[in-house]
């Protein structure tokens, strides 16, 4: 046998003494080796329950709207000229108080007119007094205490009384009574280039600057009483059913940072066809309030009798709560009378009938579970 052949036989010797070794060490580690065991993990779930104890349920029904001043005029020209200077200038965020002259129109041409139009009224009064003197002397005396109060600088007094037919007719045919009328719509006429304020409150909008040119039925600005405001809620009709004016409503801003209380002044009977709800009305006074103020009202609608509220995140799809029986959960049918922001009203729970107080992720019905506290 040549050294090659040998050499051959050697290491297929040595590879199956390898080849043996390797499996008989295998077997001894795979042998030592101790079975795992997994631990048994207790599945029981701690849950906060609560007692359940039927009785009156208040109902808070949630809404939002923008505050408006209850006494708001909208400026209106009603005469044409020229705005004058006032005391205050004619700016938004004026205040006034009432009485106070809000913007006044220049009126010498007009104010001229009406003063013409006495003159002429004056001359035909007293153009009666001769005839009257003749015929009716009883009422000649009347007529000329009437001239003598007489004023051209001031507004036409009251034509005197007619006690006599004859002479009511004889006045009246001289165009005495149209003329006096017509001066006194002058004279009305007159007023309105003096716009005073109606009640205090603050010029919210202005139009129109002093120099500016008016003209009829052109919108001069926006006037509104300070301090007493308004505050328009829709809710929906079942709701507004329960409610009543004069109730009680906590108001409170966005941030939550001011609370009010306003009450429930009027409740509109229409339902209105797009968003189909009903206008409730609320008053709220407060100088720390301004017009356009958003605000959150929680409306006290009538309680519920024989009715228990809980986290509305208890309830089911199919209108169900998990009671806890046996320290297993256990679902029963209960009737959702009202649904709140956060909780829901029911009926149909027995009194002291054990059920969550929150809310169980992956509960199911026959779940076991460890109350550890019960609340109220």
């Amino acid at each position: 046998m040549n050294t090659n052949n040998i050499r051959k036989v050697l290491l297929a010797v040595l590879g199956l003494v390898v080849i043996a070794l390797a499996l008989f060490f295998s077997g001894v580690i795979a042998n030592s080796k101790v079975p795992y065991q997994p631990k048994k993990q207790d599945t029981t779930k701690q849950v906060l329950t609560q007692i359940v104890s039927n009785g009156s349920v208040s109902v808070s029904l949630p809404a939002n709207g923008l505050l408006q001043a209850v006494n708001r005029v909208e400026l209106t020209a009603r005469v044409q000229g020229v705005l004058q200077p006032g005391a205050h200038l004619f700016r938004a965020g004026t205040s006034y108080k009432k009485g106070e002259v809000l913007l006044k129109v220049d009126a010498s041409e007009y104010q001229a007119g009406v003063l013409a139009q006495r003159a002429n009224f004056y001359n035909q009064v007293t153009a009666l007094l001769p005839d009257l003197k003749l015929d009716f002397p009883n009422a000649y005396n009347v007529w000329s205490n009437y001239t003598a109060q007489w004023s051209i600088n001031s507004p036409t007094p009251k034509l005197p009384e007619f006690t006599d037919s004859g002479v009511k007719n004889y006045v009246t045919g001289r165009g005495v009574v149209a003329a006096y009328y017509a001066l006194k719509a002058q004279e009305q006429n007159l007023d309105f280039y003096t716009v005073r304020a109606p009640f205090d409150g603050v010029l919210v909008n202005a139009q129109v600057t002093e120099g500016s040119l008016i003209r009829p039925g052109q919108s001069l600005g926006t006037f509104i009483g300070a301090g007493d405001y308004e505050l328009a809620v829709s809710v929906a009709p079942s709701y507004a059913a329960q409610l009543k004016t004069g109730a009680s409503v906590q108001l409170h801003a966005l941030d939550g940072s001011q609370n009010y209380t306003g009450v429930v002044k009027r409740i509109n009977q229409s339902v209105d066809a797009t968003t189909q709800s009903i206008r409730v009305f609320i008053g709220v006074r407060s100088t720390a309030l301004a017009e356009g103020v958003y605000l959150n009202a929680d409306l006290q609608a009538q309680a519920i009798d024989n009715a228990f509220a809980l986290d509305r995140g208890l309830v089911t799809a199919d209108q169900q709560v998990f009671s806890v029986v046996d320290n297993q959960l256990k679902l029963i049918d209960v009737q959702v009378v009202h649904y709140a922001e956060k909780q829901a009203v029911v009926k149909g729970i027995p009194d002291g009938t054990i059920v969550l107080a929150k809310p169980l992720v992956g509960a199911f019905e026959g779940m076991p579970v460890l109350p550890t506290a019960s609340v109220q």
